[in-house]
């Protein structure tokens, strides 16, 4: 069988067939003389799967290692009788990890009160869903909005987008929908925007597109004490630079690239198609982890400053941001975007990073985190 596969796949440790022809190539490079004999292909997001991909090959299997499937053409796919794979959830912890971070940076640069905050998630999937969990193991209570989860009747309360634009702090983890009922393209527009605190935070790390682009420029110009932390930009990787600039954290939709997260992904859509095949497979491990911590180590001094410089430390998205724009500079978009990417590819969740011997001040509040704790 023969299988085209994106060469930045985390494959290596994978058990395979013996008779499964594994043709690497570059994702965004991926053409429909490559998979034209092909009978698989595996991908990540910069392939846009559709019909001028696809056309007159043999192609009867897509597995992307990604949650979002707006590059993939899924009506095309069900008209042809391709299946569809995908690996939602297995960058949630990772994500979350990067929304964290981006708290410790508005709480030790932008004058964040994280213990007065109100916080409202925006989507909870995968990630919005374990980052509410994540912040009610800090004491916080976050605001949940997502009316899809909402009327098909989920358990939990539920806000309007109106009541979370009101929050301090809007993390942002929908799916981009370009029509219906619950489209999300340009979500976040003037009207919201201007609702929010001119001292708000605002995190997105799901799709560029669900921001108006023109509408947060114009935000940002007017208001300088509003914060806004950036993943993920329309029209990747050839980003607005003005955009770049006027961020206050900038990266190359980086936020669920992670050693584990990357493993995780491939061995979910390798397994997929295993048991497309009739092949027996094991099921990927889905556990999100939370390190050695539980609710009786110790207050959460959500206060404790040194805990949250010791998180920026260990994911340091000033740097990263820096480096960003030093790359983004020197004319060379694409290559920002994906040598990063290689560069973070072994990335250590919080959940795989030993601290020892953390003042007891600051145990708590790291142990909550996601760190584990050694004395």
């Amino acid at each position: 069988m023969r299988i085209v596969v994106d060469q930045d796949l985390h494959l290596q440790q994978l058990p395979v067939p013996a008779d499964w022809e594994l043709v690497k190539r570059e994702g965004r490079l991926i053409s429909n003389s490559d998979v034209k004999d092909a009978d698989a292909l595996l991908i990540r997001s910069v392939t846009r799967v559709n019909a001028e991909l696809l056309h007159n090959s043999r192609i009867r299997f897509v597995g992307t290692a990604t949650s979002g499937l707006d590059h993939i053409d899924r009506d095309y796919l069900e008209a042809n009788t391709i299946y569809l794979a995908d690996a939602a959830g297995s960058n949630a912890n990772a994500v979350t990890d990067y929304c964290l971070a981006a708290l410790a940076f508005a709480i030790l640069h932008r004058g964040l009160q994280i213990a007065d905050a109100r916080i409202a998630v925006i989507g909870a999937g995968h990630v919005g869903g374990l980052l509410v969990h994540k912040l009610r193991r800090l004491g916080l209570q976050p605001l949940v909005c997502d009316p899809p989860l909402q009327q098909n009747g989920a358990p939990g309360e539920f806000c309007t987008l109106e009541e979370a634009a009101r929050c301090d702090v809007v993390s942002l983890h929908v799916p981009l929908e370009e029509s219906g009922e619950h489209r999300t393209r340009a979500l976040i527009n003037t009207d919201i925007l201007s609702s929010m605190p001119a001292s708000g935070v605002l995190i997105n790390s799901c799709r560029g597109e669900v921001i108006d682009e023109a509408a947060l420029r114009k935000h940002l110009q007017d208001n300088e004490l509003f914060t806004v932390v950036l993943d993920v930009w329309q029209n990747e990787p050839r980003i607005n630079p003005v955009m770049m600039a006027l961020a206050d954290i900038a990266t190359p939709h980086i936020a669920g690239y992670s050693a584990r997260a990357k493993d995780e992904a491939a061995a979910r859509i390798v397994g997929a198609l295993k048991r497309f095949y009739g092949i027996e497979t094991y099921s990927a491990d889905t556990h999100v982890g939370s390190g050695n911590w539980d609710a009786g180590q110790g207050t959460i001094g959500l206060g404790c400053r040194s805990a949250w410089d010791t998180m920026l430390q260990h994911f340091d998205l000033p740097k990263l941001t820096s480096e960003f724009r030093q790359v983004y500079k020197s004319g060379y978009e694409k290559q920002a975007f994906d040598a990063m990417r290689r560069q973070l590819a072994g990335r250590r969740e919080f959940r795989e990073t030993v601290l020892r011997d953390v003042p007891e001040e600051a145990a708590g509040l790291l142990g909550a985190l996601g760190f584990r704790l050694e004395s």
